[in-house]
């Protein structure tokens, strides 16, 4: 019943499918479990430590339509002129002017990304920055689609892409399969056979990546910490491609348990164990906050790091440990777990009255959405604009603090990039078209 709910609500013909996507991932992370013992024919319940899973799995869908709900009521009444497509913008660009734009795009993210975590108080600022290539390459992609120009080379970057990000402690191979279907979404709904083959070759391969992935993470993270249980990379980059390649051979020869592989991305995806756990422990051994949560979250994006350089860390494991009545490993042991925020706003609020907080949460990220979409200089930039709320309006595994962080942040970002960038790389853009490839 739930699914055609998200389809009503957030699927929005000629827009890119980004609130969409995201939200059928925020429903998979509740509801995975499910489908998952349905399939192995095996009792749901097996699957959680908590007695409460069932019960905490529908709060969280009436988290989720409320979320959801919120959304709607802000993104309903979107109006863009006719004439104001995505196809029509990119027939205006230089195809050559893209690349550059990309390749230019590319460096700095990776810059900002690299120096970021070092400039204390600009360092959210800074991360966020680098997560507009994200937009850039949503171009990239829309223009290689809609032309068929470029093709051979897009496709060359996005494998590169890829593989770069799994270089990395957490890989962010995911991320471009969402944003190549956003994309995609993004052009007018036909389902012909080139959308259809394009959605099940973008289905297949994420699958499959996450197969290998799950497979080799446990020993590729081992060697790019160096055999210590931290999340800090201690070999060049060159040795972590050389290692990654190796693994990636010694996958189809080596013996898995798959059932077990399954099970760890399923687990991984599923966000109701935590605030099933604490259901159980508030408000029968923990007092309920009264909205001590949800003020905390408020107060830590008003004072934000740059101005309280002393600010505390957000240790996303000690509040687990705390609600929960478990101990999980932190930091200091290289993994990070979290209640998410609907958890939280029971904690904060009881059953009934959480759905409020949740309500406006979705009804802020609808606003910042329809902003975006709306004011940005046409709809090609809107639509390249809002491509990171794939990653926010997901945020059912998130913390509240970080939840507000990192939408208030992009929109900061965003505000600085429209009013100073985007009409100067707009104009670079539509340049000569006497070098089209």
């Amino acid at each position: 019943m739930f699914l055609p709910l998200i389809y009503f609500f957030t699927f929005r013909d000629n827009e890119p499918q980004v609130i969409f996507i995201a939200m059928m991932l925020s429903y998979l992370s509740i509801t995975i479990k499910i489908y998952y013992a349905i399939f192995f024919q095996k009792s749901f319940t097996e699957y959680s430590d908590s007695n409460l899973i069932e019960y905490t799995t529908v709060l969280s869908l009436f988290g989720l339509f409320f979320f959801l709900f919120g959304i709607y009521v802000a993104i309903r009444k979107i109006t863009l002129a006719k004439t104001n497509t995505i196809s029509s913008t990119l027939l205006n660009y230089n195809p050559r002017r893209i690349l550059t734009l990309y390749i230019f795009s590319f460096i700095i993210s990776s810059f900002l990304k690299r120096i970021g975590l070092g400039l204390g108080g600009f360092a959210q600022f800074t991360i966020n920055v680098s997560y507009l290539h994200n937009g850039i390459i949503f171009i990239l992609i829309a223009y290689a689609y809609y032309t068929n120009k470029n093709v051979k080379i897009t496709i060359l970057i996005i494998l590169l892409e890829i593989i770069l990000s799994l270089t990395g402690f957490f890989s962010g191979f995911k991320d471009y399969f969402l944003i190549i279907a956003a994309t995609i979404l993004a052009f007018k709904i036909q389902f012909n056979f080139r959308q259809t083959i394009s959605l099940v070759l973008i289905t297949v391969g994420a699958i499959y990546f996450s197969i290998v992935w799950s497979a080799i993470k446990p020993e590729y993270r081992k060697f790019l910490s160096g055999g210590e249980r931290s999340q800090y990379v201690v070999v060049s980059q060159s040795d972590s491609f050389e290692k990654l390649a190796e693994l990636f051979i010694e996958f189809s020869n080596k013996t898995y348990d798959f059932e077990e592989i399954y099970y760890s991305m399923v687990d991984r995806i599923s966000y109701t164990e935590f605030f099933s756990l604490a259901v159980e422990q508030v408000p029968l051994a923990i007092a309920h906050e009264n909205g001590k949560l949800f003020t905390e979250a408020i107060e830590h994006i008003l004072l934000p790091r740059i101005l309280n350089p002393n600010k505390a860390i957000i240790w996303d494991s000690e509040m687990v440990n705390k609600y929960t009545g478990r101990q999980v490993a932190g930091e200091l042991e290289g993994t990070s777990f979290s209640l998410g925020f609907m958890a939280e706003c029971y904690i904060d609020f009881g059953p009934y009255l959480m759905h409020l907080p949740i309500f406006f949460v979705g009804l802020l990220m609808g606003f910042i959405y329809r902003y975006i979409l709306t004011n940005s200089l046409n709809k090609l930039w809107g639509s390249a604009l809002v491509m990171n709320m794939l990653f926010i309006v997901n945020c059912n595994g998130t913390p509240t603090k970080k939840v507000f962080g990192y939408v208030f942040m992009y929109f900061i970002v965003y505000l600085f990039f429209r009013f100073f960038a985007l009409k100067k790389i707009d104009k670079y853009l539509r340049g000569s078209f006497i070098d089209k490839l």
